[in-house]
């Protein structure tokens, strides 16, 4: 390994490779290599990530060399879906093989797999044949809790750590010697501390008395394709009934232009009413609508985190769906509702994802309808998120997950010596 350590046991990382497989894992990531070289300035950063990853030096992000060698557009690992995965397999297995080969010849001090399982998990294990003496952890745990329960102990043979990101995890991993840690959630980094809903309005220059609703129509292209029409379809049935909606759709460079499409076909066109938001303003928007309607995701948990009334809606391929629904184990789709054991938020999957139910949610809402038990399920998920297994939020999610690396670094070395 590069980095040596001396009799202390001192961690001095030279060059760890991080690998991300989409944009909810980019921005852990670029978290993560900004609190790496704040901790180890000379560091070497590679692998593979987005926009996030590669801006991770601030002002020296058009530095030579550059201070996040990516190897490829992480665009090409993200596919989602049993059926969908199946066209773009060859290029997925060129890409492992270039990421397997890159740690090979490069022999870094350590690999940081960054969620992405089936995509990571395997290059990890070709890593850990190939060069055994490379530390390997992986940064969020894999839901084992809803379903395939037997990977916590399969991966515990080729991982040397686990970092989780929500607090109930860590004893799902721990019995088969695997070293897990809740380092906490980066939604606390990425959400506190928001304005209040009026100082979000007034820096996204909105009326404070008007109605805001936002929808997120997902950041991967066939989540697009496949949801576009219903969401498009509700926006145009609450702008039917309560023209003085203002609607708010956050959206990636990526997928804008498959969003104004469905909007297209809808016959929605611009106007004041509605408006694209930037991705770095999403959470500005949270604050500021009055309710929000999301395709299934990590943003289900985003919302509830700021406080947002909202609902979810998830439509995927027919064949993907039936092998699903028989592998997972888990009630609900939203991780609020499956942490809090019961349906906190509405979830409007697959047959039920009906734009007509979706808008009669909306228009509840807007009207002033009871949504206090949805605001005492919020404040119960921003008690469980905030809570460290200590009981303090003192570090940042990436400072505690830099923590975390060094000690398990410092363990092995103290093992081996």
């Amino acid at each position: 390994m590069a980095g040596e350590m001396n009799s202390h046991h001192a961690v001095d990382l030279r060059h760890v490779v991080v690998i991300a497989g989409e944009e909810s894992g980019d921005v852990l990531g670029g978290r993560l290599c900004e609190a790496l070289r704040a901790r180890f300035p000379n560091i070497r950063l590679s692998g593979v990530g987005g926009t996030s990853m590669r801006n991770s030096g601030g002002e020296s992000a058009a530095s030579t060399p550059p201070v996040f060698e990516n190897l490829f557009e992480m665009t090409d690992l993200s596919v989602m879906g049993l059926v969908e995965v199946l066209p773009a397999l060859p290029r997925i297995l060129r890409r492992m093989k270039q990421v397997v080969t890159h740690i090979h010849a490069t022999r870094p001090d350590l690999v940081i797999t960054i969620d992405a399982p089936d995509f990571n998990f395997r290059v990890a294990k070709r890593v850990r044949a190939l060069c055994p003496d490379i530390k390997l952890i992986h940064y969020v745990a894999p839901t084992v809790w809803a379903w395939r329960a037997g990977r916590a102990q399969k991966i515990a043979a080729f991982l040397d750590g686990l970092m989780c990101v929500l607090p109930f995890e860590p004893p799902y991993f721990e019995p088969y010697g695997l070293a897990a840690r809740y380092v906490g959630h980066p939604l606390t980094a990425k959400i506190d501390p928001l304005p209040s809903r009026d100082e979000a309005r007034e820096n996204l220059g909105l009326s404070r008395d008007a109605q805001l609703v936002c929808l997120l129509f997902g950041s991967r292209k066939g989540e697009v394709k496949r949801l576009g029409a219903d969401l498009a379809a509700v926006l145009r049935l609450v702008d039917g009934r309560r023209s003085d909606t203002v609607f708010l759709i956050p959206a990636l460079p990526h997928v804008k232009g498959l969003i104004e499409e469905a909007l297209a076909k809808a016959r929605v066109t611009a106007s004041d009413q509605l408006r694209f938001i930037a991705p770095q303003d999403r959470y500005m928007a949270f604050r500021a609508v009055d309710c929000a309607v999301a395709v299934s995701g990590t943003v289900g948990l985003e919302l509830a985190y700021a406080g947002t009334p909202h609902c979810i809606a998830y439509r995927m391929n027919r064949l993907s769906f039936a092998i699903g629904k028989q592998l997972v184990k888990v009630a609900f789709a939203h991780l609020g509702n499956i942490m809090m054991g019961r349906r906190v938020f509405p979830e409007f999957i697959q047959d039920d994802c009906k734009p007509q139910d979706i808008a009669d949610f909306v228009e509840q809402v807007l009207a002033g309808g009871d949504v206090s038990d949805m605001r005492r399920g919020i404040a119960d998920i921003k008690n469980l998120i905030r809570h460290t297994k200590n009981g303090k939020t003192s570090k940042s999610a990436a400072d505690q997950a830099i923590d975390f690396i060094i000690d398990v670094l410092r363990c092995s070395a103290h093992q081996s010596s």
